[in-house]
């Protein structure tokens, strides 16, 4: 019996070895933290980088973070919306929800859920094309209060953390080298993730790996076998654009100004849609909407396509970069009444035309 303890002994020392230190690289990344304890502290403006790896509770944080900070100046859309930076405006007053919603019936779902003080004066919406694609099928809830913030599971993280160690995904290195204000495996071994602000950051591993010709490549697959948002299409849904005059008619009873845009899509990929003629309903979105936000004195712009900019300025097809958003907010500085008293032009054009990475533009 002793020798078979001894030898239970032996087995297990190890595999509790093994354990403790990536139950170490769990705690000290800071993943096991609660995601809504992390985000009340970014809502009273502590710089922090939160990128969770195991756990999505993006649409959760980003409401209770907006209820928070009750910003004047307000981005939502999907995460085509999370590189308006905070810095490209001119106020101490804004916060980027981008995440916070998956489709066009969800950012109403978003303000209505909003306490009436944290409502915005201005409202930046990015409308994702493929939104008003019949062929493109999400489901989307009745309300926002079916979202919630996840529990962690220990056991599974630690699994987790085993498994990604395995397949090279970090470097516990960099998870104990990390910034204190990093939270989450993927801020502390990667750099991504929110920053208080809201905007995201795809942190320094995708800046070092980056090839534009690496990065449009799964878009190029999605176009060619039309799937993942690139749904092929030639009629625009009826159900949705009534959505979005939902939307927009509760903008209005509430005194919010709205600025609308069609995001951009990678250039060469765009090209290569319009090549294929399956994508009709997109020339199709804007002549069909802008009546309908004239008719509320709201602005639309269609930058679907942004010849200033190049393909290594995206992250993948349809993603901008920090570089490629800095070019949109030119445009809107000179082509936007509401925006107007937010936007620098000078300052803006010296953000987009400065040296360095084609993916990131730097602040003072």
């Amino acid at each position: 019996m002793t020798r078979f303890l001894k030898t239970i002994t032996l087995f297990l020392i190890p595999v509790a070895l093994v354990i403790s230190l990536f139950s170490a690289v769990y705690f000290a990344s800071g993943e096991y933290i609660g995601t809504r304890e992390v985000a009340l502290r970014m809502a009273q403006g502590e710089p922090i980088l939160l990128g969770l790896a195991y756990r999505d509770d993006t649409r959760s944080m980003k409401h209770l973070i907006a209820s928070e900070v009750e910003a004047d100046l307000l981005i939502l859309g999907t995460s085509r919306s999370m590189q308006f930076r905070g810095q490209f405006f001119n106020t101490g007053s804004f916060f980027n929800a981008g995440g916070g919603v998956a489709s066009l019936q969800e950012m109403l779902f978003f303000l209505q859920a909003l306490p009436e003080e944290a409502l915005p004066s201005t409202l930046v919406i990015v409308l994702d094309q493929y939104f008003y694609n019949p062929t493109w099928n999400i489901a989307v809830p009745q309300n926002f209060s079916d979202y919630g913030f996840t529990q962690t599971s220990y056991p599974h993280n630690i699994h987790r953390c085993m498994q990604d160690f395995i397949l090279g995904k970090y470097s516990i290195f960099d998870i104990f080298n990390s910034s204190s204000s990093a939270y989450g495996m993927a801020a502390s071994a990667r750099g991504s993730g929110f920053y208080e602000d809201g905007s995201y950051s795809y942190g320094f591993a995708i800046l070092e790996a980056y090839t534009a010709e690496n990065a449009l490549a799964d878009s190029y697959r999605r176009i060619l076998i039309g799937s993942d948002r690139f749904e092929y299409g030639d009629t625009l849904d009826a159900g949705v654009i009534q959505k979005t005059e939902e939307l927009l008619a509760f903008c209005a009873e509430n005194n919010i100004e709205v600025v609308a845009i069609l995001p951009p899509y990678a250039p060469s990929v765009y090209t290569y849609m319009q090549s294929t003629g399956n994508y009709t309903y997109i020339d199709a979105l804007y002549p069909t909407l802008i009546p309908l936000f004239r008719q509320y004195g709201f602005e639309l712009y269609d930058y679907t396509y942004l010849p200033e900019t190049t393909d290594n300025m995206y992250f993948d097809g349809f993603h901008g970069s920090d570089r490629a958003y800095a070019a949109i907010t030119v445009r809107l500085s000179k082509e936007s009444a509401i925006l107007a008293p937010y936007l620098d032009e000078t300052n803006l054009t010296s953000l987009f035309e400065s040296e360095g990475h084609s993916l990131t533009v730097t602040f003072e």
